[in-house]
């Protein structure tokens, strides 16, 4: 005769794990995360290059006037005598012509000029009977006699001597000189190069030159 069922048993111990299973599909992407806090500031990058110039801006106002400088000295120049603004030299030693006019500019003048008795007067009490060179010169035959310095010859040409001006054979330049046969009463021409003589400066002055 069978018996009843009798009472069940103890659990049995764990089997073994079981092989993985088969890899799933990819899930549905998730909603987007909150942002994040900003990360540390990065290096500084090299300068870019450099733009374009600008346009001009507009002009400023004109700023005030500066004060006056203080006035300027003035150039001081030693007389033998002074006729009608005009400064006359000491005497200079004998020479051409053209080294004559050479010195009288270093001077700060020109050689010697005149255009009234008086003013010719001043060389002749120098050189009473020694013949000076006059600043005055023609470049070309038959050409106008000219002072260097631009004063009118129209007083010295009224003052040649007799059968002057000749023209020594067509020498040019030709320069005037006093004619010391007549005692330097009227004047003659002669080559620029052909005597030595002496002479007297002229500068004609002005409110930058003071005489001493």
């Amino acid at each position: 005769m069978k018996g009843s069922i009798g009472p069940p048993g103890p659990p049995g111990n764990p089997g073994y794990p079981g092989l993985p299973g088969p890899r799933g599909e990819v899930g549905i992407e998730g909603k987007e995360g909150p942002t994040g806090d900003p990360g540390p500031p990065g290096e500084q990058g090299p300068p870019g290059a450099q733009g374009p110039n600008g346009s001009n801006g507009s002009e400023g106002d004109t700023g005030p006037v500066g004060q006056q400088g203080l006035d300027g000295e003035s150039k001081k120049i030693a007389c033998l005598a002074v006729v009608d603004k005009r400064c006359y030299s000491q005497p200079f030693p004998a020479t051409n012509w053209f080294a004559a006019e050479q010195t009288c500019v270093s001077w700060g003048g020109h050689l010697f000029s005149f255009d009234s008795a008086a003013q010719y007067q001043v060389a002749t009490e120098v050189f009473p009977s020694q013949g000076f060179w006059i600043g005055m010169q023609r470049t070309q035959a038959g050409g106008p006699w000219r002072f260097a310095d631009g004063t009118s010859s129209s007083t010295a040409t009224g003052m040649w001597a007799p059968g002057e001006p000749n023209g020594n054979g067509g020498i040019v330049p030709i320069c005037a000189w006093s004619a010391p046969w007549t005692s330097n009463t009227k004047i003659d021409d002669v080559g620029c190069y052909q005597i030595a003589a002496p002479y007297l400066c002229v500068r004609k002055l002005d409110d930058s030159v003071q005489v001493i």
